[in-house]
């Protein structure tokens, strides 16, 4: 048998068996677990909250600064052919702009 092989899970045999054993102690793990899973899941979700909301504001930054080319463009008298090749906005992003 294999856990009479590793000491390891001998050892967690073992623990597995006391708190078989012993309700309480069961019921107290599994509350133990249930919050360790829970706060788990927490992190899990705050960081790609978090990972959402930084590529959020990139690819706000990033549209903030090519109308901001297109404004440039268009004041030295860009057509909106070039200001549209050159930025990758719409026609009417850059009209609005004018």
């Amino acid at each position: 048998m294999l856990a009479t092989k590793s000491p390891q899970i001998k050892k967690a045999v073992g623990v597995l068996m006391e708190l078989s054993a012993d309700e309480r102690t069961r019921l107290l793990y599994e509350e133990r677990e249930k919050i360790r899973m829970d706060e788990s899941a927490k992190k899990s979700y705050a960081e790609k909250k978090l990972r959402l909301a930084k590529e959020k504001a990139r690819l706000e930054g990033e549209l903030k600064g090519k109308r901001e080319i297109a404004r440039n463009l268009l004041s030295k008298n860009m057509s909106i052919e070039e200001v549209m090749g050159i930025t990758d906005l719409s026609r009417s992003e850059i009209e609005n702009l004018r």
